[in-house]
């Protein structure tokens, strides 16, 4: 139908001078739209919902053909290497959005997979363990960027923004944005502290992770050799 016909839907994008946003429908499996914060972790546990479910039932499956032989076993393995495929695709597509939202290209999803193998290049070209340890917080503060930054209020050149959060999304998307976050959290002040100060992780069950860098960083000298 013709877009200047009275009668065909409204475009997506701003109306009335500018005051007022059209929003475009939010399509759960798009890898070009805009995702928000809280859709962006709703989305997330979703998948990973779906994705444990699938997991369920193929283990029952699994276990009631436990003597169907070798080419059983065979279609078991196959489909779950897909299902972590598509779980793999699903989740880089929710950067990809989320990363329009912020108004970046989605191929800096490339670089965020990169910098969680920076500790190394760094143990390979003799960095030591404190450089080991600083390299290996660009992850944690790539997804922190990903979850806290906030997205652009307008239209940006991968369109509008998402349309106000409904009720589950504030409750599911809210619970799974803060544990994330808190998880991400952890995970980096882990890091620092067995940079700097690691007596603070006794006690924590995280004493040994300066031993492990440094185990680590020895394995990968020694195959450098």
């Amino acid at each position: 139908m013709n877009q200047d016909s009275p009668y065909s839907p409204p475009r997506a994008g701003y109306a009335a001078g500018k005051d007022h946003i059209i929003y475009e429908e939010v399509r759960p499996l798009s890898l070009s739209q805009r995702l928000n914060r809280l859709r962006y972790a709703c989305y997330q546990l979703a998948a990973v919902l779906v994705a444990a479910l699938a997991g369920i039932l193929l283990a029952v499956f699994a276990g009631s053909l436990r003597e169907g032989g070798e080419p059983v076993a065979i279609a078991i393995v196959v489909l779950a290497v897909l299902l972590l495929l598509a779980m793999l695709v699903y989740m880089i597509g929710l950067m990809v959005r989320r990363l329009h939202d912020l108004g970046h290209s989605g191929w800096l999803v490339l670089a965020i997979f990169l910098v969680s193998f920076a500790p190394v290049p760094v143990l390979w070209l003799g960095g030591g363990a404190t450089l080991l340890m600083l390299s290996s917080l660009l992850q944690p503060l790539a997804m922190l960027y990903l979850l806290v930054a906030a997205g652009q209020s307008g239209m940006n050149p991968y369109g509008t923004p998402n349309p106000p959060n409904g009720l589950l999304v504030q409750i599911f998307g809210g619970f799974w944005w803060l544990l994330l976050v808190l998880v991400t959290l952890v995970s980096f002040a882990s890091v620092v502290f067995s940079a700097f100060a690691p007596e603070l992780l006794n006690g924590l069950g995280l004493e040994n992770q300066q031993q492990q860098w440094q185990q680590l960083e020895r394995i990968l000298k020694g195959s450098g050799q």
